[in-house]
């Protein structure tokens, strides 16, 4: 997990996150988990109590990839792609959860057995919706106007709480679409959340996750979620749980 540390305690993994926007990790605000969220710039703007970062968490990495680096080279298996892969992101915290005692072996089986019964998929169900309205005049141009819907399925218990969203977004480079998972964490939900709102990332780096037994739920629920997104995901999830358990 590059750009994360990350430290363990008997039945704690705690996550280092960083303040700033870099790569897959954007931070927003929003009232709640309703919302959508705008971007804003860290380094410049402090955070308020409606900030959140949004994690596009990933699950794997390519065999020797020159950007990623995980505690887990050590495994590998062949993606739904052929290609050679080792775990990676969320399979090292489900990893680091088993080292401190989070969860057992048995817990990881029925996960995999969990995934590997369930036959929906988001990509075969939903797709981007486009609706027409009527002819609009902008300036002295005269346009149609369509909406385009994507999809967005948000999982939370409240309001500022943990959040994953699938969000159904168009392929960038092919026909179709391609379901996208964000783990999507509040700043309330960081331990040391008072210490960052009203700072930037200039002047607080890190924010502190910590994963126990109240919250671990969320970790297991991302790998049933990636599994129901495409034959694909659940072709590369059941291949990691399999080497986990």
């Amino acid at each position: 997990m590059e750009d994360i540390r990350h430290y363990l305690t008997k039945n704690t993994v705690e996550l280092y996150l960083l303040t700033k926007n870099k790569g897959k990790f954007r931070w927003k605000n929003r009232k709640d988990n309703s919302q959508f969220g705008n971007g804003f710039a860290t380094a410049t703007t402090p955070f308020t109590e409606e900030a959140y970062m949004e994690w596009q968490i990933g699950y794997d990495s390519e065999v020797n990839h020159s950007t990623k680096t995980t505690i887990l080279s050590h495994l590998e298996f062949v993606g739904a792609n052929g290609k050679r892969k080792n775990p990676y992101e969320l399979s090292e915290i489900l990893f680091l959860m088993k080292e401190v005692g989070l969860i057992t072996r048995d817990e990881i089986k029925d996960l995999h057995d969990d995934i590997e019964r369930r036959q929906f998929s988001f990509d075969d169900q939903f797709d981007i919706q486009t609706n027409e309205k009527e002819t609009v005049r902008i300036s002295d141009f005269t346009f149609h106007q369509q909406d385009i819907v994507l999809p967005t399925f948000s999982d939370y218990k409240t309001n500022r709480g943990l959040s994953i969203e699938i969000s159904i977004k168009q392929q960038q480079y092919a026909s179709g679409v391609q379901p996208m998972v964000y783990f999507a964490i509040p700043i309330q939900c960081f331990e040391n959340h008072k210490d960052i709102i009203g700072k930037t990332s200039k002047e607080m780096e890190e924010a502190k996750l910590v994963i126990n037994q109240d919250n671990k739920k969320v970790i297991l629920n991302m790998f049933k979620y990636f599994g129901i997104c495409s034959s694909r995901h659940k072709h590369d999830v059941l291949s990691i749980l399999k080497l986990l358990f």
